[in-house]
């Protein structure tokens, strides 16, 4: 699946090379969104990104952020264009660029970001 359009009453929220998965009986979605669409998701907290526990760290601003998203609900056949609403947010995080890695003698594909757990208080 290449893309997956969430809808929002401020836009839809596109993630691009989406992977689905289920664990533990609940459906996930991980897939990009560019930086405008990151602030837009924290700006009016869809999934939950400003309202749960984040665990500390943060992202680099400007850049793509890959997300985790998932649901307990079922779903339809036909999951493009489902409502936002249905998904709470699991993580955020960034690649770490490779050149980054080399350089400290390492290799491979490293992300790094947030967790996020339930809602605040």
């Amino acid at each position: 699946m290449n893309s997956l359009h969430l809808a929002h009453p401020s836009g839809a929220v596109e993630l691009r090379e989406v992977e689905v998965r289920i664990v533990d009986s609940t459906f996930q979605l991980r897939g990009l969104v560019d930086a405008a669409t990151w602030d837009r998701v924290q700006h009016h907290d869809i999934f939950g990104s400003a309202s749960r526990m984040r665990s500390p760290g943060g992202l680099e601003p400007g850049h793509d952020v890959r997300i985790t998203v998932a649901t307990d609900q079922s779903l339809p056949v036909e999951v493009d264009n489902l409502p936002s609403d249905r998904f709470v947010i699991h993580d955020a995080t960034q690649r770490v660029d490779p050149a980054e890695l080399r350089d400290a003698g390492l290799e491979g594909e490293v992300w790094i970001g947030i967790s996020f757990g339930q809602p605040t208080p």
